[in-house]
């Protein structure tokens, strides 16, 4: 009798010691699962007011915005400014003066108080002259209106890190009505209420509840979003620790009834494996389904549920990379579009003014193709990298001259030069001291496309110094061809990643990015592609050498016909 009331306390003790663990794990299980919908929410709001920020951004270094805060031409706000709120979904688009702060244009919601929105907005000049971009959350209690102003000064076209004095000011404002809320609660899976105080969180099996504080500017909390969200796996995982603490008890209870020595053996031990597993130590999974029965199954559910997580979570972070790497791609994307366009567009215009003046004409004109040039520029990028994704690109070898290449380049450059106002850069091309190796045999086409793009990053990245570019012969690896740059460098964190799609080197005064993101990695595609290799060597402060080699093919591509490249 004594052994049964012993075995008896240590059954009492065990289902005790479980049961606190059980509660222990479905607590941290909650935290966890509240704190990953937290920070998956927190990024889909920044993800969204991203989208707004950079309107705000590309409308306030612009010539034409600068112009129109001193002559208050109404034809150009109505084509330029309100199409602003319908095109990107937005309520209000205001502009001050710098001086005396006068509404310079306003094109409000009627539904908004736009003389207390304004109001707000002068409120933030000072800060935002100084910081020069700014964003702030705007509740009015009464009414239970949550919106975001996003503010931006207002710059020249070519002062995109906003040194100058500003010339003007710029907002938007965009309130959260039902159907912006409506979506952000179908993209995040949740149930949103706009709060003006935060309760005490009461969570159950079925759903996790946590806030977010809609802070001011000066930082105070305005309001809160409580947001709710399904989690029913949290019932599913207190059932699984019921089911488990039935079976126990249930096996316990007739072990003890049948024999009192098999309850440590077949019972005990293989419960406290149990509950160190739901601790999280995996390892002794083995251990536990070499009792076999009914662990097995048990040890296959929990192998099945972390397995699960792990491919969940997998999942969440490719999802989350994807949309931030798409948003971020058709943001600059929209950009490098809409500058060229704008002068064609604008320079297209005036034309008709200047029949009688050939000098303005040629500049017009010239000015235009140069712009239309480099639209077909970013179009063929991503083209390019199109196709080299899906293996639609062909290799076609011919004889190559690399005299008449480097002479090609060598033109094209001096121009291009010319044009950014880099006079003052040194550029050189090196072509190769043995004669029997200026003609190689690959595809030429391919080869002066990626010295195009290698070049035309080192003259964007390089502001003073000089550029060189060319090939030598290496007794190992044949002919490597280089471009060398005494630009900014790039970090060492930053070199395994550029060759990436869509990643781009930040400009460190302003972080505002340029370029389609796509000119290394296909670079590094058509060098794959004619079986080469690539590699480099930078510092930052004192430039970047890109090397590269492609194999020297021997005989020509053949083309339908019999006909030789």
């Amino acid at each position: 009798m004594s052994v049964i009331v012993v075995l008896l306390c240590l059954l009492g003790i065990s289902l005790y010691f479980m049961f606190s663990t059980e509660k222990t794990q479905q607590k941290d299980l909650v935290n966890l699962t509240t704190n990953q919908y937290s920070h998956a929410f927190e990024t889909l709001l920044e993800n969204t007011s991203t989208r707004y920020s950079q309107q705000v951004s590309d409308y306030t270094y612009w010539d034409e915005m600068c112009n129109f805060v001193k002559t208050k031409d109404v034809a150009w706000s109505e084509e330029n400014l309100a199409t602003v709120v319908t095109s990107y979904d937005v309520d209000n688009v205001f502009v001050i003066s710098p001086d005396n702060q006068t509404v310079v244009y306003a094109y409000p919601n009627e539904e908004i108080q736009i003389p207390d929105l304004i109001q707000e907005a002068k409120s933030l000049l000072r800060d935002l002259y100084r910081k020069r971009l700014l964003e702030t959350y705007i509740f009015d209690k009464e009414s239970g209106r949550i919106g975001v102003l996003y503010g931006a000064t207002i710059h020249p076209t070519n002062d995109v890190q906003r040194l100058t004095k500003p010339q003007g000011f710029f907002f938007i404002y965009k309130y959260w009505d039902n159907k912006f809320i409506d979506e952000i609660e179908r993209i995040s899976g949740t149930n949103i209420t706009v709060e003006s105080s935060r309760k005490p969180i009461v969570q159950n099996d079925e759903t996790i509840t946590f806030y977010k504080e809609l802070k001011g500017h000066s930082g105070n909390v305005l309001a809160y979003l409580k947001i709710e969200r399904p989690a029913p796996y949290l019932k599913l995982n207190r059932d699984f620790s019921g089911n488990v603490l039935f079976i126990f008890t249930t096996s316990a209870i007739l072990l003890i009834l049948i024999v009192f020595v098999a309850l440590f053996f077949l019972i005990g031990k293989p419960l406290n494996l149990l509950g160190s597993i739901l601790k999280g130590n995996k390892a002794l999974l083995p251990r536990l389904k070499s009792f076999g029965g009914e662990y097995v199954q048990i040890c296959e559910i929990i192998e099945r549920s972390i397995t699960t997580q792990d491919e969940l979570e997998k999942a969440k972070i490719r999802a989350e990379e994807s949309d931030r790497m798409k948003s971020a791609f058709l943001a600059n994307i929209s950009h490098e579009i809409r500058t060229p366009m704008n002068a064609i567009m604008g320079f297209s215009q005036i034309l008709p003014d200047q029949f009688d003046n050939k000098a303005q004409l040629k500049e017009c004109t010239d000015i235009i193709s140069q712009r239309s040039q480099d639209l077909l520029d970013i179009v063929n990028s991503m083209i390019d990298m199109s196709r080299i994704n899906t293996g639609s690109l062909m290799v076609q070898t011919k004889s190559c001259d690399l005299d008449q290449l480097f002479d090609d380049l060598n033109n094209q450059f001096e121009k291009i030069r010319t044009r950014l106002g880099k006079e003052a850069i040194e550029f050189t091309i090196h072509s190769i001291d043995n004669r029997n190796l200026t003609v190689i045999v690959t595809d030429f086409n391919k080869l002066k496309e990626i010295f195009v793009h290698l070049l035309s990053n080192a003259f964007k990245f390089t502001d003073e110094g000089k550029i060189e570019a060319g090939c030598f012969e290496d007794s190992k690896k044949g002919i490597v061809f280089f471009v060398s740059d005494t630009g900014k460098g790039i970090a060492p964190k930053m070199q395994t990643k550029i060759y990436n799609h869509f990643t781009r080197l930040n400009n460190e005064l302003t972080d505002i990015q340029t370029g389609t993101g796509l000119g290394l990695a296909i670079v590094k595609g058509l060098i794959e592609l004619l079986e080469g290799t690539i590699w480099l060597e930078s510092e930052m402060g004192k430039g970047s050498t890109f090397y590269f080699t492609v194999p020297n093919s021997q005989t020509p591509s053949i083309l339908p016909g019999g006909m030789y490249l």
